[in-house]
């Protein structure tokens, strides 16, 4: 079977959104084709058209003679709008994939995909969050699966989760999609148990299955410790900044401490860094060294880490070294769920934050922790 995987997230830079990705595509692999894959980088942006007057001034359209302005404008609102072409309708994305197909390379190719392939497979991974405003990169799964349907290609949504809004909020919208779109799909897969229970409130219909995350597949990587280099220099990512040479040492027993979804959606990124900061200095009473870990670009962990006047490890360092990283730490403290999984491979325990949804709440179940446990708030 010849598949279209589509939502590989490893072109982002967030840690768990390539490891997992990779992992789900190695998994995959060893029971079929992936013929075809579509990129995180290919779904998230809206996809617009700019009208030939947005480039013009419009005194200067209004000068056309009466005909030929009304047909200008006319033209121009049917083949040449500034229209967001990838909606909260899905019908109305998958007609817009294919009316602009001609115009828009991308949707051309994903059209010759969707054609080629003998099942859709879309990696799920943390974007089915129902709030408001709608990701992007959903609409843009939702797109994809209507066309699946439309040609009755088998769909299976893997890999996933389901929750509500961090405050708690539902965007009923996009409920109702989810119920709809995951009821036709041949199979889902979802990755924790909170997730698959709110899924069966949503869509009982679902052919739903709890699979823990494809990152727990990398176990074989992080059973033995020599695989992390004791000298930090050998992670340096390229471009090699001057001031990371010689500040790593993986020899000794160290902590880690990397960031959470929900200090990245903060408004203020100055407190995040001061809060940051003060749990490093707070964990250093603890007697071992502490190493930030910045699992995704976020700028306020390395604000953090100079105020701190602790190392860190830079986002774009190679991902199965850096998840070697988490995986030998005496104990990592971490909103984020991929890395706590990284953590847990190699038996590094785990104190959990709060993030962007019911992820760290979630995954201590996974992994047997007490049911009692504390998720802290940044």
């Amino acid at each position: 079977m010849n598949l279209l995987l589509a939502g590989d997230n490893r072109t982002k830079s967030n840690w768990g959104c390539r490891a997992t990705a990779i992992s789900l595509t190695q998994l995959l692999a060893t029971r079929f084709t992936i013929q075809n894959t579509i990129y995180a980088d290919w779904i998230a942006k809206p996809y617009r058209f700019k009208s030939l007057s947005d480039a013009l001034d419009n005194t200067l359209i209004g000068r056309l003679p009466g005909v030929l302005d009304r047909t200008y404008r006319y033209l121009t609102a049917q083949y040449g709008t500034n229209r967001v072409l990838i909606t909260p309708d899905p019908v109305a994305s998958a007609q817009n994939i294919k009316r602009y197909a001609g115009r828009v390379r991308q949707f051309a190719q994903v059209l010759h995909m969707v054609d080629a392939c003998d099942a859709l497979v879309i990696n799920g991974e943390g974007d089915l969050i129902l709030g408001d405003p709608p990701r992007q990169r959903l609409l843009y799964l939702f797109a994809l699966m209507e066309l699946a349907r439309q040609q009755g290609k088998p769909i299976a949504y893997i890999n996933g989760m389901v929750s509500d809004a961090p405050d708690g909020s539902r965007n009923q919208h996009l409920a109702d999609l989810a119920r709809e779109y995951l009821s036709v799909a041949n199979f889902v897969g979802i990755r924790d148990e909170h997730s698959l229970a709110l899924l069966k409130t949503l869509a009982p219909e679902a052919n739903a299955h709890f699979y823990p995350d494809a990152l727990f597949a990398w176990e074989h990587y992080y059973a033995d410790r020599a695989n992390l280099p004791h000298n930090g220099d050998y992670l340096l990512p390229w471009v090699e900044a001057n001031a990371l040479f010689g500040t790593l040492d993986f020899s000794a027993p160290y902590i880690c401490v990397s960031g959470s979804s929900s200090a990245r959606l903060d408004a203020d990124p100055a407190r995040s860094a001061a809060v940051f900061a003060d749990l490093i200095d707070g964990l250093k009473t603890l007697g071992l060294p502490v190493i930030v870990v910045m699992t995704s670009n976020d700028s306020f962990l390395r604000q953090a880490a100079e105020r701190a006047h602790v190392p860190y490890v830079p986002h774009n360092t190679p991902i199965v070294a850096g998840g070697a990283v988490l995986a030998h730490a005496r104990l990592l403290v971490s909103g984020r769920y991929h890395p706590s999984i990284f953590a847990a491979l190699g038996g590094t325990p785990c104190v959990f934050m709060g993030s962007n949804s019911h992820k760290t709440r979630s995954l201590p179940q996974i992994l047997d922790y007490p049911s009692d446990l504390r998720e802290y708030d940044i």
